[in-house]
């Protein structure tokens, strides 16, 4: 469940507060931040109440908290010069830096958010563990109206890119995500490379060798690659009668961050019958290409996001490479995305099944009908009144589609007024280029069909050894 920060908000100043996004609480009187979403703009302006357990007070109070007894609460003063120190009672990601120039016109204390500012900076300096570090660094970049936000997100990416193995992210199994017959695919994948007859195998006859599989970095993104594929590789090999020897490297962890500086990284050893190996290098190397450069695509729009202090989820499309399904939707996953199709008690009513139906109203009607409870069903909406009827009419979320930035932004923030649980969707025009117009704390799912589709692919090559 999503943690709410509470606010100490003078009655005169609740529309200052509902146009930043914060809302009102009827069971407890008072106005919240849905935790994770960027606390700056309230923290200078009013106190602000923390999640504490009482076992925790007497570190709360020596750090200069107040009790509230009326609402049994501990708070922080608003401006409070310390209020990095309180960041283990908040939710993540709800303080980051400011300047001083970003809320000149709305907070009497404009000085001390520079202050704050130094407060939060030795934060990043004094961890010595990358994670860490990019973890806390990534908590606090600001979300807006900072001159410098480009040199911060290239000195996060480089972060990222220190992250050794025994990180938290690096311990993931992602090959229990293979499906059941997923020899059965990669069998179809050998057929087509071998139809009709694999001639190359001839020349280079039987003899075991062992190749060397590297690869090769770009210069010309500043943003790390994500190494992803490592299990269909393994795979593909063994289904071959080879073996795969990993390099004992930070960089061979699926997921792992390989900075861009253009180097060729040993990732592994394969041995093997030569004309085997032949046999499954394209496919694997298309694989581990195909992955790893939608892995990069997503987790470079998902740190994005998370940077911004937006908390939704970061989606892919039905827009993928026939035949690859598999491996492109394993490489959204891997790169912190989720997949269009991820969820198969889903019905998704779009355009033609409305008029089909006659309205939105009968169709999610009789879809609902026909799904029963269990299933969600989502609406494709072209404009607010749609959205509005979809949404009285049951639908469990409803996708905006082909909005302009201001546009969705002004619609989602209408209905989610009306309708605070539904779920909101945004797709359509929406490019890595325009990607931060799109952000709102008012959508929860983005759809980029670029994630899949026109992506740049991760270059890797096998060496044959002498």
């Amino acid at each position: 469940m999503t943690r709410k920060v509470y606010l100490q908000v003078p009655f005169d100043e609740k529309d200052f507060a509902k146009e930043r996004g914060a809302r009102w609480d009827n069971v407890r009187r008072q106005w919240y931040v849905e935790g994770g979403w960027d606390l700056t703009p309230f923290i200078e302006r009013w106190d602000v109440y923390l999640d504490c357990p009482y076992a925790e007070k007497d570190q709360v109070k020596c750090k200069g908290a107040m009790f509230d007894p009326e609402k049994k609460q501990w708070f922080v003063r608003a401006g409070a010069e310390n209020m990095a120190e309180f960041l283990p009672w908040l939710p993540e990601g709800s303080l980051r830096m400011v300047s001083s120039s970003s809320y000149e016109h709305s907070s009497p204390h404009n000085n001390k958010h520079k202050e704050a500012a130094h407060v939060i900076s030795p934060l990043i300096k004094a961890d010595e563990n990358p994670a860490k570090r990019a973890k806390t660094f990534a908590s606090i970049i600001k979300t807006e109206n900072c001159a410098s936000r480009d040199v911060m997100v290239t000195q996060l990416s480089q972060l990222y890119a220190e992250i050794p193995s025994s990180s938290s992210s690096a311990a993931v199994d992602y090959s229990a995500l293979l499906p059941q017959n997923i020899d059965k695919i990669i069998q179809q994948w050998l057929q087509e490379e071998d139809f009709p007859f694999h001639v190359g195998s001839l020349v280079v006859g039987t003899k075991v060798q062992s190749a060397q599989l590297h690869m090769e970095t770009s210069t010309s993104t500043t943003s790390a690659c994500v190494f992803a594929g490592k299990p269909f590789f393994e795979r593909i090999f063994m289904l071959l009668g080879c073996t795969v020897q990993w390099n004992d490297s930070n960089s061979v962890v699926e997921g792992a961050r390989i900075p861009s500086d253009g180097a060729k990284v040993l990732l592994a050893t394969v041995t093997g019958r030569l004309h085997s190996i032949l046999r499954g290098e394209r496919i694997a190397l298309n694989i581990l290409s195909r992955c790893s450069g939608v892995a990069t695509a997503a987790a470079n729009a998902v740190g994005l996001a998370q940077n911004l202090g937006w908390k939704g989820f970061i989606s892919g499309t039905r827009d993928i490479t026939p035949g690859f399904r598999v491996a492109e939707n394993y490489g959204l996953i891997v790169g912190g995305a989720v997949t269009e199709l991820h969820n198969p008690m889903m019905v998704l009513l779009k355009d033609y099944h409305i008029r089909s139906a006659g309205s939105i109203h009968d169709a999610v009607t009789l879809a609902r009908s026909l799904a029963g409870p269990s299933q969600k069903i989502e609406v494709e909406c072209q404009s607010i009144n749609e959205a509005i009827e979809a949404a009285t009419g049951g639908a469990d979320i409803v996708l905006l589609h082909n909005f302009l930035p201001d546009q969705l932004k002004t619609t989602a923030r209408a209905i989610k007024e009306q309708f605070p649980h539904l779920l909101i969707e945004a797709r359509g025009k929406i490019t890595r280029d325009n990607f931060e117009e799109y952000l709102t704390h008012h959508v929860d799912i983005i759809s980029r069909q670029d994630l899949t589709k026109g992506y740049q692919t991760i270059d890797f090559y096998l060496t044959v050894l002498r």
